[in-house]
Parts: C-alpha cells; sequence; structure tokens
C-alpha cells in the first residue's frame, strides 16, 4: 500500500521539492501552490528535501515516518509571524524546522537599494537646487554690482559734465571780459586820439 504526501506552499516563494522514497519525485511549488505525491511502499524512513528558488543547495532535509497517520502526510510551509524565518510544518511529526526566509532578505535588499536609490536621487536634486540658488545669488550680486558701477559711472559722467560746462562758461566769461577789457582800451585810444587832432587844431 503506498502513502501521499501533499506538499502545500503558503509563502508568496517558490520552492524546488524531492521526494525520496520509493517513488518520489521532484519538481516545483511557486507561490501559494500545492501538491500531492504518491510513495509506492511505506518506507519507514523518507525525506522531503526543499531548496529556495536560485538557491543551489537545500534549505530543508526533512525526515519523516511514511507508516504514520495512514501513511499520510501534509507538509506546509510557512512564513514565521515576524517574516524573518522560513518553517515547514509536518501534521505527524512534531519537529518543524527552520530556516532564514531568504525571499524577505532579498525584498529587503531590494527595499534597501530602493530607498538608497531614492535618497541619493534627493541629496542629488537637493544638490542642483543649492547649486541652482547659488549660481541665482552670484548672478544678482553680479547685477547688483554692474548697477552699482552704471550708476557710479553716470554720476561720474554727470559731475564730468558739468565740471567742463562750469569750465567753459568760466572761460566764456573770462573771454568776454578780455573782450571787454579790449573795447574799452580801444575806445580810449580813439577818444585820446580825437582829442589829440582836436588839440593840435586849434
Amino acid at each position: 500500500m503506498g502513502a501521499s504526501v501533499s506538499i502545500r506552499n503558503q509563502t508568496p516563494y517558490t520552492w524546488h521539492y524531492e521526494l525520496v522514497g520509493d517513488g518520489g519525485g521532484s519538481g516545483t511549488l511557486h507561490g501559494w501552490g500545492s501538491v500531492e505525491r504518491k510513495l509506492n511502499s511505506r518506507w519507514i524512513h523518507c525525506y522531503l528535501k526543499l531548496r529556495y528558488d536560485n538557491h543551489s543547495s537545500n534549505s530543508f532535509s526533512y525526515e519523516f515516518n511514511s507508516h504514520k497517520q495512514d501513511g499520510s502526510q501534509t507538509f506546509t510551509i510557512i512564513e514565521t509571524s515576524g517574516r524573518s524565518l522560513i518553517q515547514l510544518l509536518c501534521d505527524t511529526e512534531s519537529n518543524s524546522p527552520t530556516c532564514p526566509n531568504y525571499g524577505k532578505q532579498e525584498e529587503d535588499r531590494i527595499r534597501q537599494q530602493q530607498e538608497e536609490m531614492e535618497r541619493r536621487r534627493q541629496e542629488e536634486q537637493r544638490r542642483r537646487q543649492q547649486e541652482e540658488r547659488r549660481r541665482q545669488e552670484q548672478l544678482e550680486r553680479e547685477r547688483t554690482i554692474q548697477q552699482e558701477i552704471e550708476r557710479e559711472s553716470e554720476l561720474s559722467g554727470r559731475k564730468v559734465s558739468k565740471g567742463r560746462e562750469k569750465l567753459r562758461q568760466k572761460l566764456s566769461l573770462k573771454g568776454q571780459q578780455r573782450h571787454h577789457q579790449r573795447t574799452q582800451v580801444l575806445h580810449q585810444m580813439i577818444e585820446d586820439d580825437a582829442a589829440a587832432i582836436k588839440r593840435d587844431e586849434t
């Protein structure tokens, strides 16, 4: 009389099984899948070997007695409450071995990578924003300095223009004064000559 072995995968991960016994067999259990296999005879010592997804070595090698419970055994693969471990339960045996939850570790590793990438992205974004802010501040300082230079240049130009105008006016006034003085001298000379002529005529 043969034995019946059921394997239930109550995790989201893939497991490869090998049932060692007369008949046995092997296969793959995807997340939440189950399988039932038959053993041709009831070996006292049978083994269920389980290998996680892409691992090369077994996570579990479970020995069981196929004579128990009318030759029917059910194995259940579960996650522990904290999800840190995978546990293998057998309804005919008290032994419930565990192994690390490799799937959870992979999820954590991927999540940490994503968090690290997001952290770096945010840091890069902050760095670029700071650089852009510094660049804008530098441009603003340069604009302010340029405006100040232009204002000073304009004021200086106005002062130069005013100075030139004052100098022109001063030179013009002096020229007028000299012209007036020369005119007075000429008039005086003419008057003196006229007086001298008049004296000569008398």
